[in-house]
């Protein structure tokens, strides 16, 4: 089988076996404030102490 990878500009096509199993990501987009959501959850970790908890000099 022919399969067409998103590779570069220009894509790349490949021949596998057919008794390949082929498996497909599903998009997710990231989140709106990437730096705000890290931040979040350095202070408040979910299910966990906060980081500043944790590390001590």
């Amino acid at each position: 089988m022919r399969v067409e990878l998103a590779y570069g500009q220009t894509g790349l096509t490949v021949e596998l076996p057919d008794a390949t199993d082929l498996v497909a990501a599903r998009f997710v987009p990231g989140l709106p404030d990437e730096a705000a959501a890290l931040r979040a959850a350095l202070h408040q970790p979910p299910g966990a102490a906060p980081l500043a908890a944790k590390v001590k000099p």
